[in-house]
């Protein structure tokens, strides 16, 4: 499997020169495993992802939404597959009419000004807590947690390697133990982390967590990789540089999920870094 990050930042995008090295775009991942595609979320970070399967041939993938917050699908109406007619995109969410009506809204008046209608095929399927689903030989396993009007994170698993994709998410001592069960012996586990410990207690029941609590969950499930994502949009590249070197003394192998940057998972993990793109 490879993971791609297209869009990291929370609530909303922030662009600028205080984020031009980690990004600004919103929530997007992008999974390819083998010949299937695999998307979380489809924030803004999803315009460029469409446009680097242009040339690919890629007619289908499979859209893992986490909820329909708006910095989680705004992205999908600059998306150019979704107006491809010969394009499926298969959409699993916790609340399927919720997040049809949700992305259709996006294309009304007076929130776009375009006539364009998202043409590509699309087929929603619900996913609840617990609930499992296979693609192809990719499992996808659903995990309700804590945030407003909820959220699912996903256990995606293939050929012995897993990714976990924990986003907007808060934590409580009864969440952790349901975050730690979906990561455990994740290689990866992407875990929101938009607050320091000092901002998280001004924002309880905001939905979100701090480096802290994921290097807690890390340890506990024992997973490989711990990605720091969800970056709050007023956080520059140094201070989220210091809050990685904070949650490095915590769990050893910490990073901060970065646009451009690639995780190759094999016969050996490798990391490489790319230089993103800015569009």
């Amino acid at each position: 499997m490879k993971l791609t990050y297209y869009g990291v930042r929370g609530s909303i995008a922030s662009p600028g020169n205080h984020t031009a090295k980690y990004g600004g775009n919103t929530s997007c991942v992008a999974i390819q495993a083998d010949d299937d595609l695999f998307v979380c979320d489809a924030g803004t970070g999803i315009r460029k992802l469409g446009k680097d399967l242009l040339n690919q041939g890629t007619k289908h993938m499979v859209l893992l939404l986490s909820h329909a917050h708006a910095d989680h699908i705004e992205g999908i109406r600059f998306f150019p597959q979704a107006y491809n007619p010969h394009f499926t995109i298969d959409v699993f969410c916790q609340h399927q009419q919720e997040c049809s009506d949700a992305i259709k809204k996006l294309q009304e008046a007076p929130l776009f000004p375009s006539s364009a209608k998202l043409n590509a095929k699309f087929h929603y399927h619900e996913l609840k807590d617990g609930e499992s689903a296979l693609v192809g030989e990719t499992r996808i396993t659903a995990a309700r947690l804590e945030h407003p009007g909820s959220v699912l994170a996903y256990r995606i698993t293939r050929n012995k390697h897993t990714i976990v994709y924990a986003t907007d998410n808060e934590d409580s001592a009864r969440n952790k133990e349901r975050l730690v069960d979906v990561a455990r012996g994740a290689d990866v586990l992407i875990c929101d982390a938009q607050y320091t410990p000092e901002e998280f207690k001004n924002r309880i029941g905001w939905g979100h967590s701090t480096y802290e609590q994921c290097a807690t969950v890390a340890n506990n499930a024992g997973v490989g990789q711990l990605h720091l994502f969800h970056h709050d949009p007023e956080r520059s590249d140094e201070a989220l540089e210091a809050i990685v070197g904070s949650a490095q003394h915590l769990f050893a192998n910490t990073n901060a999920a970065r646009e451009g940057l690639e995780v190759h998972l094999g016969r050996d993990t490798e990391v490489r870094r790319r230089e993103a793109v800015n569009v």
